[in-house]
């Protein structure tokens, strides 16, 4: 092989290795993954700041990342005492909220905010024994070997916990953050715990 080939060959492979390189950090900046066909995405985090007279919601995620959201006309909030943009008032920084949102003409846009703080949901924590999102349901063993069924909401069946799916031989625990609704535990949010 002549020195030119080797030259040409070195060149070749350096520059490929460099496209490598750059590449890799440039694939983990993907944005968040789709869960269901219809658009719908679920992200928890903290209020970055108290709602005033806007219909915006200004929510860091718990990698850090700051995300601005939009009320949707009919927007749902759990965990409150109402439900509209009117109830997103009485959200304060610092609350813990899973926000369930679509993407619209480049804008996020929140149809359901779940209050997951102190005065929102009720909450309890055990392992999942199924999850049937056609019938809308997830059982949930406790520690004392009690199980409990929650009513999944609409959107906690198409948009929530995929990851867990195909793992309920009951060695995963998660949180519940639920409603009492008539006697029936509705389940809004679920996450591994």
């Amino acid at each position: 092989m002549s020195a030119g080939t080797r030259r040409t060959i070195c060149i070749a492979a350096a520059i490929a290795g460099g496209a490598f390189a750059l590449a890799s950090p440039l694939a983990a900046q993907v944005g968040p993954p789709i869960n269901s066909g219809v658009g719908t995405m679920v992200m928890e985090g903290t209020l970055d700041r108290d709602i005033d007279g806007a219909d915006a919601l200004f929510v860091m995620t718990f990698s850090g990342a700051r995300h601005v959201f939009h009320a949707a006309k009919g927007l749902l909030v759990h965990g409150g005492k109402g439900t509209g943009v009117d109830e997103l008032r009485g959200l304060h920084a610092g609350e813990t909220v899973a926000v369930h949102y679509s993407i619209a003409a480049g804008e996020n846009i929140v149809q359901e905010v779940d209050r997951l703080s102190h005065g929102g949901l009720s909450l309890m924590e055990g392992t999942v024994i199924s999850i049937n999102r056609r019938r809308q349901e997830i059982v949930i063993r406790f520690d004392a070997h009690r199980t409990t069924t929650f009513k999944l909401t609409d959107r906690a069946a198409r948009d929530v916990g995929h990851d867990l799916d195909a793992k309920t031989d009951g060695s995963i625990r998660i949180t519940v953050y639920y409603t009492d609704e008539a006697g029936l535990k509705v389940a809004h949010y679920f996450r591994k715990t």
